[in-house]
């Protein structure tokens, strides 16, 4: 319990003093130095919790593939949004299942389904992506420009994973590591149907503006 406060204290240290530094340089505005500490402390913990994952993987053996899994994922969570549980042990939680059941349709699913997994993660998350993204947690509010920003970067993203994905089974069939690819895709699409189900029955809104 004592180690936990430790890290929770040096990962506030560290968040605060590069929001105050981003302050006293003029990058941020006083005014948004809670935010961009927010954004800080989750990247932190965002990381930390990927390389936790990553160790895991390098033990069971599928390193390469959960790699390939995040290269898809991140990039495409940090821009569309999704799901966020309400407390950060939740949420790892829930990356860590999310983990076994990645590794799980590792070894269950038939090479020859594939191509059909990697097409139905194309059409789901071009569908959620163009009519719902950006999906942002309640603990985080946008205006109206961050919301076109954050949609047009994960339009192009999802354009370009989609088009990586359709030209991997289309030239090297059933091969797993763009199965990885497409399963890190999906993860996004299935999250962001999950934070708008959850928002619904919350009463709230998609996206709250500022």
């Amino acid at each position: 319990m004592a180690a936990r406060k430790e890290g929770v204290k040096m990962k506030n240290s560290i968040s605060v003093y590069i929001s105050e530094l981003l302050v006293e340089q003029s990058i941020i505005k006083k005014e948004d130095a809670d935010t961009c500490r927010y954004g800080i402390e989750f990247f932190i913990v965002s990381v930390l919790e990927i390389l936790s994952i990553l160790i895991l993987a390098l033990f069971l053996g599928n390193f390469s593939e959960t790699f390939v899994y995040f290269i898809a994922f991140i990039p495409l969570r940090l821009y569309a949004g999704g799901y966020h549980a309400d407390s950060k042990l939740s949420c790892y939680i829930i990356l860590v299942a999310v983990y076994g059941a990645f590794t799980a349709l590792l070894k269950v699913i038939p090479a020859s389904y594939y191509i059909y997994i990697g097409l139905f993660s194309i059409i789901l998350t071009s569908i959620m992506i163009l009519k719902f993204a950006p999906i942002v947690s309640s603990k985080k509010s946008i205006n109206e420009a961050e919301t076109a920003f954050y949609r047009k970067v994960c339009i192009w993203i999802m354009l370009m994973e989609s088009a990586i994905i359709i030209i991997g089974i289309l030239n090297i069939l059933e091969n797993k590591y763009i199965f990885s690819f497409s399963l890190g895709q999906l993860a996004v699409s299935l999250s962001m149907i999950a934070a708008f189900v959850k928002t619904k029955l919350t009463g709230g809104e998609i996206n709250e503006k500022v």
